[in-house]
């Protein structure tokens, strides 16, 4: 590998060196602050490794920044993993050996060149060797680490790597030897891996992370469009250290396995910053964590934006101009009632308005609204963080969740003095939160008093536009019953959504209107049947039919509408 410029003063690297070229445009197109790059010249000069490296490897450039900048100031292609021809390095006779050496993956076998994927654009050495053994000309293209690794991994019968040797039985011999432990967590090659799975999830858009031991070995997962997928698991005995990796980043106590552990860390991907909240605990068969990515960037400001449809907006909008009373918005976790309650903020907020938000955690952060985290540790919980808003006069109080009696009626109250409440509860549907409220503590004609409008949402897998096809009719379709409606499209799968003929999501939801009878209802201590029915005859559309509109309009499929639905609409 080419090792010019391993380290040199950041201050003065000009002229028509690489390495300066890159700083430049890093510092140009994704803001790097100048205490991050001091830094990571003085590991640069100390460790006698290339500063690019340093930056990823110390957390503070991901690897798709990195080479974007390398692209940037090359004016090399990226190249994704669709456009790569595994059967190349067997059709040109090349050893995995030597790829791994130099880093670097045949893409494409082509009459007049061969495409060549390269994790240093520096070296030259890789494209001149191949070129004087092919006898054609190679023509480079860049290619993000975690890709050149899973596309370097050994296939079944191939002896393993040295680094795989190094980390053979790491997670049977560490015992409670903490020193070792803490060293495996500071490898190279574990850094890399934790760094090129977080740039990776990104990448996916997955929301996320899931790391687990099994009998079998390591497991990671994505969670993208709301399904766990399987990905490239750690290299064998890797498992521990890369746990550890995690906790470290997080400021967790890696010398506690027996309890579950919470934490947060922020890295940076592509110029912006992104919250990770991570969650620890003990399995079976050894430690698991899951990562929470959290992309502050990525909220939604407009309620149609989100998927919902006019339907559902319009009332939705009549119940946010209201100036008290309370809305709440339901449905399971991961359902988006956060990102929904998000939007709403955005089409009220004004410089008139005094908005607060109470969160565990805050997910999002939102210019021009006071946002408050919660901190059950000390005491500062969402009943009492509620009560001190009240005495900072709000205008719109937002609340991450009701989950318990005081959180209710602090909340009732608040909405019946004045002030507009927006809040999300776990219910099945729109007319299962008044009941809910009541069985937590809330008097029935408090909250008939204050009612607004009740918002039940899920989250559906959108088509891949790119792909989707039309669908023929079929009359086993579950649909396809008098009244419903067959699959207008399919998913195929392509390179724009990995194969899975699905990118992105959208919401299908039900609104409750604070109609008089729903009110009746209410007071007369109605279930929750009752109450729906109630809500059919003042305009409610059920969750499903939402659903079913989505369906003949071509936005996602049957199978997917169920899988989400369960039997809502029955």
């Amino acid at each position: 590998m080419n090792q010019q410029a391993v380290g040199f003063d950041v201050s003065v690297a000009s002229g028509d060196d690489p390495i300066a070229r890159f700083l430049t445009t890093l510092r140009a197109r994704y803001q790097l602050a100048e205490p991050a790059l001091d830094r990571a010249a003085r590991v640069a000069a100390e460790s006698h490794v290339r500063i690019d490296r340093v930056l990823h490897h110390l957390g503070l450039a991901g690897e798709d920044t990195i080479v974007d900048t390398w692209s940037a100031v090359t004016g090399l292609a990226i190249v994704g993993d669709g456009e790569i021809d595994r059967d190349t390095v067997e059709h040109l006779g090349i050893s995995r050996s030597f790829l791994a050496h130099t880093r670097c993956f045949p893409c494409s076998n082509e009459p007049d060149r061969i495409r060549l994927a390269v994790e240093d654009p520096l070296d030259a050495f890789a494209p001149a060797a191949l070129a004087a053994k092919l006898g054609r000309p190679v023509e480079r293209v860049l290619i993000r680490t975690s890709l050149l690794e899973a596309l370097l991994q050994p296939s079944d019968g191939q002896a393993p790597t040295d680094g795989q040797r190094n980390f053979a039985a790491t997670d049977e011999g560490i015992g409670h030897d903490l020193d070792r432990l803490r060293d495996l967590a500071s490898d190279e090659p574990v850094i890399r891996f934790v760094n090129a799975m977080i740039d990776r999830a990104v990448d996916l858009r997955a929301s996320d992370i899931h790391v687990t031991r099994t009998s079998h070995g390591s497991r990671l997962r994505y969670r993208i469009d709301g399904v766990l997928r399987d990905m490239e698991p750690p290299p064998a005995g890797m498992h521990a250290a890369v746990i550890s990796r995690v906790k470290i980043m997080s400021g967790l106590d890696i010398a506690e396995r027996r309890l579950p552990q919470d934490g947060r860390t922020r890295v940076s991907f592509r110029g912006r910053e992104l919250d990770l909240r991570v969650a620890t605990m003990p399995h079976a068969h050894g430690e698991g964590v899951v990562l929470r990515l959290l992309d502050r960037t990525a909220v939604p400001l407009d309620l149609r934006t989100l998927g919902l449809s006019p339907h559902v907006v319009t009332p939705l909008s009549a119940a946010l101009e209201r100036p008290n009373g309370i809305v709440l918005v339901t449905g399971p976790t991961g359902s988006g009632k956060s990102t929904t309650l998000y939007a709403a903020l955005r089409t009220i907020q004004g410089p008139s308005k005094n908005i607060v938000t109470v969160e565990d955690p805050i997910e999002h952060y939102l210019d021009g609204i006071s946002q408050i985290q919660v901190s059950r540790q000390i005491g500062f919980d969402f009943a009492n963080v509620l009560r001190a808003i009240l005495r900072q006069d709000p205008d719109v109080i937002m609340i991450g969740e009701i989950r318990d009696r005081e959180t209710a009626i602090v909340a009732v109250q608040a909405a019946l003095t004045g002030h507009l409440v927006l809040a999300t509860v776990h219910t099945n549907s729109a007319a299962g939160a008044l009941p809910r409220l009541v069985d937590m503590g809330v008097e029935p004609f408090l909250l008939a008093s204050c009612l607004r409008g009740v918002l039940s949402q899920r989250l559906v897998r959108t088509l891949c536009p790119q792909c989707r096809q039309p669908a023929a009719f079929r009359a086993d379709d579950p649909m396809a019953a008098p009244g419903s409606i067959a699959d207008a499209f399919e998913a195929r799968g392509c390179a724009h959504c990995a194969q899975t003929g699905f990118k992105g999501r959208s919401a299908i939801a039900e609104f409750l209107p604070a109609a008089d009878e729903i009110r009746d209802a209410l007071l007369r201590g109605a279930d929750a049947a009752t109450i729906d029915a109630a809500g059919r005859r003042h305009g409610l559309i059920p969750l499903i039919e939402d659903g079913r509109d989505k369906v003949r309009e071509g936005v996602t499929t049957t199978a997917e509408l169920l899988r989400v639905s369960g039997d809502d609409g029955g």
